[in-house]
């Protein structure tokens, strides 16, 4: 079978979904399929050297969007610099007129995502590449939402083509990272998903609440969507602690992953550590950060604490050694019900005792944790007492490590070889 996967992110990206199809990828090529991916040009990557026997070709197209990005991110962090005395120079003016375009102007009147923009530069390039190559399936993924327009056109241009639509986020109905003006576009938002959804073959999600969500949002037959979970990203039995380390005067807590001041916010987990080592001074407490932290920088300058040690975005390959090092995992959950952060699968799989904190009642990563015998849930909504300082302590001190084959039963649905057969499933069946 010849497969056209559409995925903005791909390999040497350190996103969730560039790893989860990258791993995929290469599962479906050693099955015998041929593959093709397009995905953005990222620095000076070249995939000579991946390519397996021929039956993987990644095709790069160029993405303006990226460097918008980035130019926002500086202009973001400089508006401080930018509105401060000194210097008038050309520069500043020049950035605070882009801030406001894009801000003011562009980021409102966009549809779907600024990524559309990759999209365009992509259906210029797909007469030739479809005249090369004729597809019997293709895979678009979502983020970015403006893949699925790819999908689209190659579905009413060959409509035998079988066609998956994979959502990693929700689109229509996600209010809370909203990617388009949802004051001008809800509405277009929700018919396009919905017809999308209709001339497909098959939309999968990651877990049962977002499908849910969806049916609902959506008025969907119950049989439009597949659910096809998180995938498990390192191998569980290289994570074994020497019983030398096992004890340790420093208690290491890593949380590992992305961090969002507005779903994602890691303030009530400082306060609750600065806390604990004021009542508890005999718990040498370390809380180590990896991973991006949009819009959560003031955190780390407003509690400036020598205890507190971020390292920025870490490489997968070190990811291993990280776990080895550390004592308790924290997990934060999201503040909506129907997703699931991708890392709580990784959590599970150290076997390291986890202290989850939830925003709401119905927090998904508590579900999933359910049968993980050591995990401590902390609501945020509480006030950080005695009562909780005390049971956070006891916790930390005396949290064993699961079992080898408690981790094992956990993680299987989740692991490489199950996660692409489902997708391969969903293509025979097709």
């Amino acid at each position: 079978m010849k497969i056209l996967i559409v995925s903005h992110r791909f390999y040497p990206s350190k996103t969730a979904r560039a790893y989860r199809w990258d791993s995929i990828s290469k599962y479906i090529v050693n099955q015998g399929h041929d593959v093709d991916v397009i995905t953005c040009t990222d620095g000076n990557m070249h995939d000579s050297d991946r390519e397996l026997e021929q039956r993987l070709k990644v095709i790069r197209i160029q993405d303006i969007s990226l460097k918008l990005k980035k130019v926002l991110i500086q202009g973001r962090t400089t508006k401080d610099y930018l509105k401060s005395e000194g210097s008038r120079s050309l520069k500043r003016y020049i950035m605070r007129a882009f801030i406001f375009i894009y801000e003011g102007i562009y980021k409102n009147i966009i549809w779907p995502d600024i990524e559309i923009m990759w999209v365009l530069s992509v259906i210029i390039n797909l007469k030739k590449l479809l005249n090369q190559k004729e597809y019997d399936a293709i895979i678009t993924v979502a983020r970015p939402f403006s893949s699925h327009i790819v999908g689209h056109i190659i579905k009413r241009i060959f409509p035998h083509v079988i066609w998956i639509i994979d959502i990693g986020d929700p689109f229509s109905f996600d209010y809370i990272q909203n990617v388009n003006n949802t004051y001008l576009y809800n509405k277009l938002n929700a018919s396009y998903e919905r017809h999308i959804f209709k001339l497909s073959n098959a939309v999968t999600v990651t877990n049962l609440d977002t499908k849910i969500k969806y049916i609902e949002a959506l008025n969907l037959p119950r049989n439009t969507i597949t659910v096809i979970g998180p995938m498990l990203s390192i191998d569980h039995k290289q994570l074994s602690v020497n019983a030398e380390n096992s004890k340790k005067d420093i208690i290491s807590i890593l949380f590992y992953g992305t961090l969002y001041n507005d779903i994602r916010n890691p303030e009530y987990a400082i306060i609750l550590f600065s806390k604990l080592r004021e009542y508890c001074p005999e718990i040498d407490l370390r809380f180590n950060i990896y991973g991006n932290i949009y819009g959560c920088e003031y955190l780390f300058e407003k509690y400036n604490y020598d205890w507190i040690n971020y390292y920025g975005y870490y490489d997968r390959e070190k990811l291993v050694s990280i776990i080895q090092e550390s004592d308790v995992l924290l997990n934060i959950g999201n503040i909506t019900e129907y997703q699931l952060p991708s890392k709580i699968i990784e959590y599970a799989a150290t076997g390291l005792p986890i202290i989850n904190i939830k925003y709401i009642s119905s927090d998904s990563s508590e579900r999933f944790l359910a049968n993980y015998s050591s995990v401590m849930n902390l609501d945020s909504r509480l006030s950080i007492d005695k009562n909780i300082l005390q049971k956070v302590a006891h916790f930390i001190n005396n949290a064993s490590r699961v079992e080898t084959k408690d981790i094992a039963q956990i993680i299987q649905p989740y692991t490489l070889e199950s996660i692409s057969n489902q997708y391969l499933k969903l293509l025979d069946k097709e």
